[in-house]
C-alpha cells in the first residue's frame, strides 16, 4: 500500500492471534508499526461486516463514521532490535524466491 502511495502508521490485529503476546510482538517488528489490540477480537470481523452493510446501504455515509464502533484495548510497539533482523530475512527470502520461482512452477 505504502508503495502506491497510502502511508501506513499503524496496523489493526484481531483474532485469536492477537492473544498471543510473542505473535503481537513479531508483527510489531515485521511491519515495523505499532499493532493496535482491540477489544472486540472475535466479534470484529462481524463489526467490519457491520459497517460495510451501514454504509453500503446509506445509514453511514463512510467508514469513517464507524470508526468509533472499535474500542482499542491496547498498542503493542515494534522493537526496532528485531525489525533489523525481520528485514534481512524478508530481503534473503525475495532473493530464493525469485532464484526458485521456475523450479516451483514445475512442482
Amino acid at each position: 500500500l505504502e508503495e502506491l502511495g497510502s502511508p501506513i502508521e499503524t496496523v489493526v490485529i484481531i483474532g485469536g492471534g492477537a492473544r498471543s503476546a510473542l505473535f503481537r510482538q513479531s508483527l510489531a517488528g515485521i511491519f515495523e508499526r505499532p499493532l493496535l489490540i482491540p477489544d472486540q477480537l472475535e466479534t470484529a470481523t462481524a463489526l467490519g461486516a457491520a459497517a460495510a452493510a451501514a454504509v453500503g446501504v446509506g445509514l453511514r455515509a463512510s467508514y469513517a463514521e464507524c470508526a468509533p464502533w472499535v474500542r482499542i484495548a491496547r498498542t503493542e510497539q515494534p522493537d526496532s532490535a528485531h525489525a533489523a533482523t525481520y528485514r534481512e530475512s524478508y530481503a534473503r527470502y525475495v532473493a530464493l524466491y525469485s532464484a526458485l520461482r521456475e523450479t516451483f512452477r514445475r512442482l
